[in-house]
């Protein structure tokens, strides 16, 4: 409840291309240029605002501006994330990598996540399952503020405006989406929403990018769940190819002219472990040893 939130910018990542799904390699090169150009006066900027809270611990989601700091101030660090800047930049043509290799070795601990990338620059790894948010209200709940019947098989669809999906033209069938244009008379549009991970817990399927969070959400409800990946994306592709190893085909082929149809034969699975608390656990242990 006394959490403070700080604006400001610590990161420069990729950046997605006009499909809202691949890497623009050119347009990110760019970017993270002028990032890692200016890194040292951001750096300064940074500390300042971290040497005032004077922290006994700072925790990363594979950022690496608190890890310099972390390095420079000598404070614990850990990073939590399922993929490094490394593996993602490792397509970027000439990127100097020295300065990210030498902040992520220096991170105390890393909590590894599934779905990841190899993520072999850190010393001190640490495994856990699923981490995500857990659901805050019941799928009636939901379903009621949505006006959605129970007996409906809820699609939800989050996808830029951009696209267009055809699915099947079946009376049971309710259909809501978050910007993609669909073939149905019946369509419910909303906006993005904090509290997501309600809806996917509501839905009997799910059409997404392919992103740890949407898909750990719904691994964690059971929800069956339909991604559009690019294997040109280092993370994408990991989180694919980890599925694809455990018998879970989620990835949808020839959506690059934007149009494509989904199939309702999907199958149903046995939720998988929320692993919050193991998370927690490491942090608290990390802490007090």
């Amino acid at each position: 409840d006394n959490a403070k939130i700080f604006s400001g910018k610590t990161d420069q990542g990729t950046i997605h291309s006009n499909n809202g799904i691949s890497i623009d390699w050119e347009k990110s090169k760019d970017a993270i240029d002028t990032w890692y150009n200016e890194f040292d006066s951001n750096l300064i900027k940074e500390q300042e605002i971290i040497s005032k809270i004077d922290p006994d611990l700072i925790i990363s989601d594979v950022s690496p501006l608190p890890l310099a700091i972390s390095q420079k101030l000598s404070i614990p660090s850990i990073v939590i994330s399922n993929f490094t800047w490394l593996d993602m930049f490792s397509k970027i043509p000439n990127f100097q990598n020295s300065l990210l290799s030498e902040l992520y070795e220096n991170a105390s601990m890393c909590i590894q996540l599934p779905l990841s990338t190899q993520m072999n620059i850190f010393k001190n790894k640490q495994k856990v399952g699923l981490v995500c948010k857990k659901t805050t209200e019941s799928n009636d709940v939901v379903r009621k503020k949505l006006g959605v019947g129970s007996s409906k098989f809820l699609i939800l669809i989050n996808l830029p405006a951009n696209f267009n999906v055809n699915i099947p033209s079946e009376s049971n069938i309710q259909v809501v989406s978050t910007g993609a244009k669909v073939n149905s008379n019946d369509l419910i549009m909303i906006k993005p929403w904090t509290e997501g991970q309600n809806l996917i817990a509501s839905s009997d399927l799910v059409v997404s990018k392919c992103g740890y969070g949407m898909i750990s959400e719904c691994l964690t409800n059971g929800v069956p769940i339909k991604f559009l990946m690019d294997e040109n994306h280092p993370e994408q592709k990991a989180m694919n190819d980890e599925l694809d190893s455990l018998g879970m085909n989620c990835s949808i082929d020839n959506w690059n002219t934007n149009t494509f149809s989904i199939d309702l034969n999907v199958s149903k699975f046995q939720p998988k472990k929320n692993d919050n608390s193991k998370a927690k656990e490491l942090i608290l242990e990390f802490l007090h040893n």
